[in-house]
């Protein structure tokens, strides 16, 4: 099972995150991959020059591989900002396992899961009028990808990726490449929630749909193994001060290293948004 993490740091360097102190940020980051690798023995980071210089070179948060890959991502579809761990999956050997660096994986997933074609965080559903807004999108937009059309009728289907992964490349290869059509047409997504609700969530169930492939997921599992910072969590003084707690007694010398670059690791990536913001017109 090849362990995997990406970073495509141009959304967040336009303002696209929700973490309230950069510490905590790059905490999480050193936690989940420190929690990867403890199962999996090493992790491979996908990302672009700049990543690998913020995680890798300024924070020192190791992985066994870094692949930039994600340089040749168009930077002017930041709005897709979920597209770089889809990009990543496609290019994963496999199997594998994918987790957000929100997310933490403190024991190894049963086989049922890691054996899937695909597996996910949680199989869930859209339907008409809800917030993915398919019904609307299917009006307006002018491109859409023809997987988009593995799914018809109400209720779809829909994945949710905190963590996903699996074994069959057709899936992620076709899941990608719709993507990447959507991208091609940034223009016409107007709500970037709403980009990356469907762009994630709903084109990848398309995918498992169109492979005939039922998907496994991590809420059926019977052991809490899995833990996703979701939403509001990332501002949720109790739920931080158990991450900073967990991260202090896990990788203490991580967490140091961390305070000491803080100051250089902020000058970087505050130079890089002010760099993104002289070029608007």
């Amino acid at each position: 099972m090849n362990a995997i993490m990406s970073f495509w740091t141009e959304p967040m360097f336009r303002g696209l995150g929700d973490w309230q102190f950069f510490r905590d940020w790059a905490i999480s980051w050193a936690l989940s991959s420190w929690s990867l690798r403890q199962l999996f023995g090493s992790v491979t980071l996908y990302t672009d020059q700049n990543g690998k210089t913020l995680i890798c070179d300024l924070f020192k948060i190791p992985f066994e591989r870094v692949d930039l890959s994600f340089d040749s991502l168009d930077p002017s579809a930041y709005s897709f900002w979920t597209q770089g761990k889809i990009f990543a999956a496609s290019l994963a050997p496999k199997p594998f396992i994918h987790v957000d660096f929100d997310s933490f994986v403190w024991q190894m997933p049963p086989p049922e899961l890691m054996e899937a074609d695909i597996f996910c965080q949680r199989i869930g559903q859209t339907n008409f009028g809800d917030h993915y807004k398919l019904d609307e999108l299917e009006k307006t937009l002018t491109h859409i990808p023809d997987l988009w059309f593995q799914q018809k009728g109400w209720p779809r289907k829909i994945l949710d990726c905190g963590m996903f992964g699996g074994s069959n490349p057709s899936i992620f290869e076709d899941h990608w490449s719709a993507v990447k059509f959507c991208t091609q047409h940034a223009s016409e997504w107007t709500d970037t929630w709403v980009t990356a609700l469907v762009s994630e969530e709903y084109l990848i169930a398309c995918a498992a749909a169109k492979a005939h492939a039922e998907p496994v997921a991590v809420t059926s599992m019977p052991n809490d193994f899995f833990t996703h910072m979701i939403q509001g969590a990332k501002w949720n003084s109790v739920v931080i001060s158990k991450l900073r707690a967990r991260a202090r007694k896990e990788i203490p010398q991580r967490v140091d290293i961390i305070n000491d670059v803080l100051l250089d690791a902020e000058e970087f990536f505050i130079a890089e948004k002010r760099r993104r913001m002289e070029k608007k017109p």
